[in-house]
């Protein structure tokens, strides 16, 4: 729902889905925003990475911390949306580097589409768990997810693992 102004009503300070907070903490959030996650690296080459998570707000922190990194990130809110997304790196439409997903989004959750797709040359998988499940860090290893990370995690150990596996440095991390 999209809140409306009267006519000599100004210009909000901040976005309309964050009306709660003043200009002046908007302001301080803006000024500390490049220092969240470091500084983001020189590349010449931008890593893509698709995120796929249900949750706007935590799909938004995501993104956002990663583009802020330097990364180039594409934002899927399903698992068939995903999937669709990773289907165009079989016709070379688009390559993608890495793919951190929610363990349970609707339609086909992301180990259903680690499994699916595992084996098929398709980017390494960072998958992010709501509870504590060795079924599902057993599930996921096997199918060759990088990392599974519990909810809720460090958004610095995210972009650590993040730069790690980009790096061709990866180690594995279970919930």
């Amino acid at each position: 729902m999209r809140a409306t102004r009267r006519k000599n009503e100004p210009e909000p300070a901040t976005p309309g889905w964050w009306p709660e907070i003043t200009s002046q903490e908007w302001s301080a959030f803006l000024a500390l925003a490049p220092k969240i996650g470091g500084p983001a690296p020189r590349r010449a080459y931008l890593p893509r990475i698709i995120v796929a998570e249900d949750d706007a707000g935590t799909r938004e922190l995501i993104a956002w911390s990663l583009r802020a990194r330097g990364y180039g990130v594409t934002e899927c809110r399903d698992g068939f949306e995903l999937l669709d997304r990773l289907g165009s790196c079989f016709f070379g439409e688009r390559k993608f580097d890495l793919v951190v997903s929610d363990v349970r989004i609707p339609g086909l959750n992301g180990l259903q589409v680690l499994e699916g797709t595992a084996g098929m040359g398709l980017p390494p998988t960072i998958l992010i768990a709501g509870t504590r499940d060795p079924e599902i860090d057993d599930r996921a290893r096997r199918s060759g997810a990088v990392a599974v990370l519990q909810l809720p995690f460090d958004i610095d150990l995210l972009l650590e693992k993040v730069d790690a596996v980009l790096t061709n440095q990866p180690q594995w991390v279970g919930s």
